[in-house]
């Protein structure tokens, strides 16, 4: 039965930061070049136009009943504070009223008068530990100064735990307050620094019950002598009892409410001192039955002095006699010296009642703390800890740095521009704590590092746990102004500076300092970090799962769909002999499968001529042989792909298109009559289709591509043609791909595929390239992009089923088939994602309800549809895993998002009260009834391979598609996809305008 419990600060920080975005700050080193000083709170100012102090101001409210007077004339006025009843009886400054910056200090400077002379006057906590920050005594004048300047340590942590600043004085004793100003001290980044060695971390248990072996050898009913964290509070005996096995502390003769246990803080040390750290008591026992109890009777945590608050309690009685208390509060080393009591275990309304203590821990834990200036000692404790991802080369400098002449170097190279495998990293020994931290570098870029790039460099960034696809583990993070534009200077040092949003709740095995860019064209070539500082600023409670395991009992997916498309899904070869039975869940669902990283080019080719398909051989060969189909991924991108194709001496057309037949040549040749499908080029235009002019597609490139970088160095012509232009590279790539593998179906694949302007940009493009293609030597009959891929990364919060149809019938009229190549739907929003904790029922049916309406759509365009694939199986598996983005989760459960997908129409008739509209509008050709009884498929009927590479491939059921006959042709289908898009936008606000 408990009923209250102070709320630690280490709650309130976490909801608070869950309800923060993540803030990065990205400066220049002059920032923190110079000391200044403001008033920052002047109360002058805030009692200027006031006569009455009313229910407060907006800094200040009064703490308890006394009586607050306004008196003086504007700029000299006085607060006094009269009927003080009880000491506590104050004026609070409001601290979450503030905007304070965690970078300065703030003085507070009060002067005053009490009503007699020689009382005592202070500032303290109004609530958390009631900890006293400072005190004096009013001289024979009744005169006072009060003075503390607050650490930013001491500010976050009275703003995180929402304890407002108490100014008091004895009791029954009046005070004036003539002059109360807080001056801001802009100090730079100042939070605390590591001890030298670097590293201070861990918990630390100062005391537990259970293994007090004084205690756990004693016979029952003998008087415990106490070790020194512990005491009595007489009147009281404390005995040894046996309980569960164990010994327990017996509580006895007591006489009053207050006779117990006490725990003495001064106790409460590390290495013989105070430390910064989260401090946790954690009590349970049970009362002795035997006797009668009083009404309401409690066992209670409290304070053993003034005044006297109780931190947490439970009623007993004869029915319920167990209890469990617990205190969990975040305390700087001074504010646990200053704590003018300690803590007891007693009652309340029960004088006479024994109770027993069964499990008692005292504990502190110290939050993680780096700080590297990469000097000599930093070399000798910690060079095993730093490393490269391994495209760069690194050095300890010892001839430059910022601020003194040390620092660590990196070197491109030349293997690839990954942002993982370039940056600078840091190991530690051991995987830190889940957890939100801060973390702050500086970052130097010297120009002999930037050579032809010093204007597009992409800015500094922090990535944890070598995942660049994991929000919370960025800094700086989407969401964030700028973030994936912003720009790093050279020869200048920059800093940047940022906390890890509160949903990065796995460990942290590794910290990435390196560019928020994958591509050599924005990557520096050399660059130097320095003054690395990393900080655990809030703990997450790791969520405990069910152990993994697949259900094979559940329908399966691709049974389902079998007479719509195929369903797919991505393998990495670790899946194949995992322990969790991954590749018979994969059977059991899936008819398609494409190799997650495998066959990208970084994985494929490192260096010219230097070919690895060792890990894509074992995902094809596994799956053929079960009769699973080779959706094959991807040939042309612009990011994790080497260097040695399009950058350095091969940035240039020539060079380039060379190098990059050599490639298809040798990787699609490698899969041909294997691989169904292709992407031969990924992601190509811009991220939303930035530069769209509305009709040329061009404009909406990707222009900080490799590919178009290179193809577009030795243009022999600048007109906007057909031929001799950087968009060559595309079309380049799919006449090599045809030529290779004659029987593959080449897809152009995308994200953010239903954003109007890149649709549109999309269609044309493929309607182009295939115009094209008519008069092309090697033109074969049939379309040249046969298929457009939507990779369908949503946000649940965003997500809109009416712009995914309108891509769709988009899509379906440029003739070329469609495949939702990598669909996931993350519960929340770029700019505000989700904390990686289990979802509640609402958010759970929410998402299932958006894959609902995915898949129903789907359906609808089943005829025109080659594939559907899912991005992933289990939720922690998944590149966007903070935001449980699958069918099934971290326990490898059935999610509703699983059954929504089963039967789409059924769910969402079954939440119609939240599934809202869904679009009503069938494309040319299509219908809302069954799909036709041999509806156009990707996939063959795939049997089991003999690992001949040479066999021909089986002809696909869909005949390849036509290629359209004439340029005529060609301008009524783009009238036809412009009439079908206008025309879904047209229904769409009609429906609108009816509601």
């Amino acid at each position: 039965m408990k009923r209250k419990m102070l709320t630690s600060s280490l709650t309130v920080l976490l909801l608070l930061a869950s309800l923060l975005p993540l803030v990065s700050v990205i400066t220049t080193s002059s920032v923190f070049a110079k000391e200044n000083e403001s008033v920052f709170f002047d109360l002058q100012t805030e009692l200027a136009d006031l006569t009455d102090f009313g229910d407060g101001t907006v800094h200040l409210q009064k703490a308890g009943s006394p009586t607050l007077t306004i008196a003086g004339e504007k700029a000299d006025k006085a607060l006094t504070l009269s009927d003080r009843e009880n000491d506590w009886y104050a004026l609070d400054l409001k601290v979450n009223s503030f905007d304070f910056d965690y970078s300065a200090e703030y003085l507070v400077t009060i002067h005053g008068t009490t009503s007699e002379a020689d009382k005592l006057v202070k500032i303290g906590e109004a609530g958390g530990s009631y900890s006293e920050f400072v005190r004096t005594n009013s001289d024979t004048s009744q005169n006072f100064t009060l003075e503390k300047t607050f650490t930013n340590t001491e500010l976050k942590n009275l703003v995180d735990t929402n304890t407002n600043l108490r100014i008091q004085a004895e009791t029954n004793v009046d005070f004036t307050i003539t002059s109360f100003i807080i001056t801001e001290k802009k100090v730079g980044a100042t939070l605390p620094q590591a001890p030298e060695t670097g590293l201070s971390a861990g918990t630390t248990v100062l005391y537990d019950l259970a293994t007090d072996a004084t205690l756990q050898n004693a016979t029952a009913n003998d008087t415990y002598t106490l070790p020194a964290i512990l005491a009595t509070s007489n009147p009281v005996t404390i005995k040894v009892a046996s309980y569960n096995d164990k010994n327990s502390l017996l509580v006895t003769d007591r006489k009053q409410d207050w006779s117990g246990l006490d725990i003495n803080k001064e106790q409460f040390k590390v290495d013989g001192k105070f430390v910064d750290g989260n401090y946790q008591i954690k009590v349970t026992g049970h009362a002795d039955t035997k006797q009668a109890f009083p009404t309401d009777a409690k066992i209670k945590l409290a304070m053993n002095a003034a005044p006297w608050t109780t931190f947490d309690w439970v009623n007993v009685s004869q029915e319920s006699p167990e209890f469990a208390l617990n205190y969990d509060l975040d305390l700087s080393a001074q504010q646990l010296e200053n704590l003018a009591y300690s803590f007891r275990i007693q009652g309340e309304n029960n004088p006479e009642i024994d109770f027993y203590i069964d499990e008692l821990t005292v504990s502190v834990t110290q939050a993680i703390t780096y700080s590297f200036t990469f000097d000599e000692t930093d070399k000798t404790n910690f060079e095993s800890q730093w490393t490269t991802g391994g495209a760069s080369t690194l050095s300890w400098a010892d001839d430059f740095g910022n601020g003194d002449s040390y620092a660590l170097k990196a070197v491109h190279k030349q293997a690839d521009y990954n942002r993982v495998s370039s940056s600078i990293r840091f190991v530690p020994e051991t995987p830190l704590p889940a957890g939100q931290y801060r973390v702050k570098a500086d970052f130097f870029v010297p120009a002999q590092g930037a050579i032809g790039k010093e204007s597009v460099l992409k800015g500094a960034a922090v990535l944890v746990n070598n995942n660049s696809s994991v929000s919370p583990g960025k800094i700086p993070t989407e969401g964030v102004a700028g973030a994936e534009t912003y720009l790093m200077p050279v020869g200048e040092w920059v800093t940047l500076e940022g906390v890890t949003q509160e949903g990065f709740n796995s460990p942290v095995e590794a910290i990435n300092f390196g560019f928020y860019t994958n591509g050599a064209p924005t990557h520096p070539d050399e660059w130097y970090i320095d003054n690395v500082e990393i900080e655990q600023i809030g703990a997450i409670e790791i969520e405990e799962w069910p152990e993994k395991e697949w259900d094979l009992s559940l329908k399966s997916l691709k049974e389902a769909y079998q007479n719509y498309f195929p369903i797919g899904n991505i393998m990495e070869v670790r899946d194949l002999e995992d322990d969790y039975n991954t590749a018979e869940m994969f059977k059991h669902h899936f008819n398609v499968m494409t190799p997650e990283n495998a066959m990208k080019p970084d994985q494929i080719s490192k260096a010219k001529d230097q070919y690895d398909f060792t890990a894509a051989d074992k995902l094809v060969d596994w799956a053929l042989n079960n009769g699973i189909a080779l959706h094959a991924h991807t040939l042309v991108w612009h990011s994790q792909s080497a260097a040695w194709l399009n950058t350095g001496e091969a940035a240039n057309r020539a060079t380039a298109s060379e190098n990059m037949k050599n490639y298809i040549e040798t990787v699609a040749g490698h899969y041909k009559g294997r691989a169904t499908t292709w992407d031969v080029v990924n992601e190509a235009f811009a991220n939303a289709g930035e530069g769209f002019d509305g009709s040329d597609w061009r404009t909406a490139l990707r222009k900080d591509s490799p590919w178009y970088i290179a193809y577009a160095n030795n243009n022999t012509k600048s007109s906007k043609t057909l031929t001799e232009d950087p968009s060559d590279y595309i079309y380049d790539a799919y006449v090599l791909a045809r030529k290779t593998d004659p029987n593959a179906i080449l897809y152009y694949n995308d994200y953010n595929e239903e954003i109007p302007a890149k649709r549109d940009a999309i269609a044309l493009m493929v309607m182009a390239l295939n115009q094209r293609w008519l008069t092309d030597d090697n033109y074969d009959g049939r379309l040249l992009i046969e298929g457009i891929g939507m990779q369908s990364h949503y946000w649940g919060d965003s997500f809109d089923a009416f712009l995914v149809d309108e891509a769709l019938a988009t899509f379906v009229a440029t003739g070329a088939k469609v495949s939702i190549s990598e669909v996931d739907m993350p519960v929340g929003a770029w700019n505000n994602q989700h904390n990686g904790k289990k979802l509640t029922k609402e958010e759970e049916t929410q998402q299932a309800v958006n894959y609902a309406k995915l898949f129903a759509l789907y359906k609808k365009y089943a005829k025109f549809i080659g594939r559907v694939t899912i991005w992933g199986k289990g939720d922690d598996q998944s590149w966007r895993a903070s935001g449980m983005p699958l069918l099934f989760d971290n326990s490898f459960t059935a999610k509703e998002a699983y059954y929504a997908v089963l039967e789409p129409e059924k769910y969402l008739a079954e939440h119609a009260d939240i599934a809202g509209d869904m679009p009503s509008f069938s494309p040319v050709g299509t219908s809302d009834t069954e799909p036709t009884e041999e509806p156009k498929k990707d996939i063959p009927n795939v049997t089991p391979s003999d690992n001949s590479k040479d066999k021909p491939k089986e002809t696909p059921k869909d005949k390849p598609n036509k290629i359209l006959p004439n340029t005529g042709e060609i301008i009524s289908q783009i009238s036809l996809l412009l009439g079908i898009t206008m025309t879904c936008v047209i229904l769409r606000k009609l429906k609108m305008t009816k509601k």
